[in-house]
């Protein structure tokens, strides 16, 4: 999340493959896909 958080405020075009992002619940990896596709305005491939 933070990556992605210091790429997009670089100015970097940001795709998230679904299924290499790893949380401690899938309620919390649900949230972050879905933050980072509203605040980061990132690609969820």
């Amino acid at each position: 999340l933070f990556t992605a958080g210091d790429a997009f405020m670089r100015g970097y075009k940001v795709i998230i493959p679904e299924d290499s992002v790893a949380s401690v619940s899938e309620e919390d990896h649900k949230f972050a896909l879905k933050l980072m596709k509203e605040v980061l305005k990132a690609e969820v491939i």
